[in-house]
């Protein structure tokens, strides 16, 4: 995730992106078979920010976008040569060097910190709190994932439950995000909104707001530093068909 908080800049009002309201959850594989992906709103037309800003990629990257009163949902569909795609099975937060898809959220939708939630083509997470120019990637949020690669790139399907997210006690919650695609090869970084050459990539006053109805509220409650447990072990090498379901824990970070 690139930002910079601290490029003063007015956010443009924009309507915002309303995602398909669903009543029965996807299974979270990595295989976009479920048919309300195809009814669910999509967005295109990502734009590079780095490390040239508003340029077309090469590689197209769509996103659906989904949700039920627990959950919010995406499912990406990543076009590459999949003999070209980096991916590896490494331990948590450790994916940063593969290609990746990045959700940078700001849920509570007050423009002063976002929550980053990484996915490389075969699932793997990281996750990241991003406040005040500085990103702490201590925390780990409960969230699903999976990731797989095909003859037309890869497709990744993400799960992030309400309950693991600070959100405004307001109907309909609106929430904002920057869509986010690394390409490694390229060290290449495009998004959705296009970031704007004028104002750099200042993610905050740059988002898009999505609007949900009828979600439920939690009452969040902190809780005590756990201990986590990770592998060691690393494999790395050329990509090939894979899905990997990997979650987190909530962290005190996460509650606020």
């Amino acid at each position: 995730m690139w930002t910079d908080t601290t490029t003063e800049v007015t956010a443009v009002r924009v309507e915002p992106l309303r995602p398909l309201l669903i009543t029965n959850p996807p299974v979270i594989d990595g295989i976009l078979d479920e048919p309300f992906w195809k009814l669910a709103p999509h967005v295109s037309g990502f734009k590079t920010f780095v490390p040239d800003f508003d340029v077309v990629p090469k590689e197209q990257t769509d996103v659906a976008l989904a949700y039920d009163r627990e959950n919010l949902y995406f499912a990406f569909r990543c076009y590459d040569d999949p003999g070209k795609i980096k991916a590896s099975v490494p331990p948590r937060d450790k994916m940063l060097s593969d290609d990746f898809i990045c959700i940078n959220l700001d849920s509570f939708n007050d423009k002063q910190g976002l929550t980053a939630f990484y996915v490389n083509p075969l699932g793997i997470q990281a996750d990241s709190r991003f406040t005040a120019n500085n990103e702490d990637f201590s925390p780990d949020f409960i969230w699903y994932s999976a990731g797989r690669t095909d003859s037309l790139g890869y497709t990744v399907e993400v799960q992030l439950p309400l309950k693991s997210l600070r959100y405004k006690n307001d109907d309909p919650t609106v929430m904002e995000v920057v869509l986010e695609r690394y390409i490694s090869r390229r060290s290449e970084h495009s998004c959705y909104p296009r970031m704007d050459p004028a104002k750099g990539s200042a993610f905050l006053t740059q988002m898009y707001p999505l609007a949900y109805s009828g979600v439920d509220h939690y009452k969040l409650v902190e809780l005590l530093p756990a201990v986590t447990a990770t592998r060691q072990d690393v494999r790395s090498g050329p990509a090939s068909s894979a899905i990997s379901r990997r979650e987190g824990r909530v962290s005190p970070q996460s509650m606020g």
